[in-house]
Parts: C-alpha cells; sequence; structure tokens
C-alpha cells in the first residue's frame, strides 16, 4: 500500500464506492455539454463556432464533455488542488471513452496541447494536470502531443475570482508560441485541451497566438463547462 493510498484511499469522489475515484455509477449522473458557439455561448452544431460570431483569430469550434458537477468536478477540483496526479488516468479513460462514444474524429495530423502553466507553478505544483491528463489522452487516440508548442511566460493571477473584463486583462499576452518549432504545413489542426470552460479567456488568447502563426483550425476540448 502506497502513501497515497493511505492519504486517499480509491473510493468514489461523491459515493464512497470502493475501488475507483470515479464510480460508473456517479458518472452517468453527470450531465453532458450541450454544443455551444465558444464565442455567444448560443446552441451551436459540433460546437462550431457561428459564421456572426467569429473573428481572424477565434477559435473554430469548442467540444465540452460534461457539465461542471459531480463527481466528475470533484475529480478535477481534488487534482487541481490537493495534486491527487493518480486521478489522471480515470479522468483520461473517461475522456477517450466519451469522445469515442460521440464519434468526435480529429484527423491523424491533428495537434493536442494542454494549457501551460508558468514554470513557477509548476514548480509549486509539481506536475500540470491539463498535460497529464492529454498526454495519456493523445496516446490513446493516436494524437501528436506537443506539451510546449505555447508556453506561457506571464505568471498570471488565478483566474477563479476574476469578472469577464478581468480575465481578458490578466490573461492577455500571457502566451508566446515557441520558437523552437517550426509547422510546415499551415492547414494543420491544433486542439487546446483545458479542464474547465468558464469564459473562456485562456483559451482564447492562447488560439489568437497559434492563429498568428498560420494555423488555419483551432479547436478547444474541455473535461466540462460551467
Amino acid at each position: 500500500m502506497s502513501i497515497l493510498d493511505l492519504i486517499y484511499p480509491k473510493k468514489c469522489l461523491e459515493c464512497k464506492e470502493n475501488g475507483h475515484y470515479l464510480c460508473t455509477k456517479c458518472i452517468k449522473k453527470v450531465r453532458s455539454s450541450y454544443p455551444t458557439c465558444p464565442n455567444c455561448n448560443k446552441y451551436s452544431f459540433w460546437g462550431k463556432t457561428h459564421k456572426n460570431c467569429k473573428k481572424k483569430y477565434d477559435l473554430d469550434e469548442l467540444i465540452s464533455l460534461w457539465k461542471y458537477e459531480g463527481v466528475v468536478r470533484k475529480g478535477i477540483l481534488v487534482l487541481k488542488y490537493k495534486f491527487v496526479s493518480d486521478v489522471t488516468k480515470e479522468l483520461s479513460d473517461l475522456i477517450t471513452k466519451e469522445i469515442k462514444k460521440r464519434k468526435i474524429i480529429f484527423g491523424k495530423d491533428t495537434i493536442i496541447i494542454p494549457v501551460p502553466l508558468h514554470k513557477n507553478r509548476h514548480f509549486f505544483r509539481g506536475f500540470n494536470q491539463s498535460e497529464e491528463i492529454v498526454k495519456k489522452v493523445s496516446q490513446k487516440l493516436g494524437l501528436k502531443f506537443m506539451p510546449d508548442l505555447v508556453v506561457r511566460t506571464k505568471n498570471t493571477s488565478f483566474q477563479t475570482s476574476l469578472t469577464k473584463n478581468e480575465r481578458l486583462k490578466n490573461i492577455k499576452n500571457a502566451f508566446k508560441f515557441n520558437c523552437h518549432y517550426k509547422i510546415k504545413n499551415k492547414d494543420k489542426k491544433v486542439i487546446i485541451f483545458d479542464d474547465v470552460w468558464t469564459t473562456g479567456a485562456t483559451v482564447k488568447e492562447i488560439a489568437r497566438v497559434l492563429k498568428k502563426k498560420g494555423i488555419s483550425k483551432v479547436s478547444a476540448l474541455t473535461i466540462t463547462k460551467r
């Protein structure tokens, strides 16, 4: 038995059933997130950005899998704030299964990246929860994983307690394209992965950086949506 098992024994975070952090019974209770335009938040087929909403450097689509509730929400919180990295395997398995169930196809040349942490925050936490999850997801789906394609240059304040306008100001110019990479095929698709979509300010800022480098299609994939 490991120290982790003593501190956080494998019991469902919702119903306390032994064996898993996220049990099947409780997962079924979490509602799916219906597809919306990432700009106006109104219904959109497959989460595509509405033509009348879209500007030059905007996201092309948003795929959010569940509502920010129940056992999935608790899994994200435990992972993010209590650093129980063992939860990443169960979350990555759950995400992969849901993507296949919905028949979401990304294409073989698709690149997937996590929202990067600033080096100071990464050092404090010891890992990037989004990176750990999406690394496993990329392996299961056969996607190209490039965790440092975009780097965070600004150690921003936590977005949680900020208003929409404050979030936009806080995250402005916080990222840059990694100059060590050269994307030869400008038609490549890049997916930005994050755990929670609230206003999308962070993901949209990363999309802007990628679009300015000539990436033609940039999508967002999030576990949950508030």
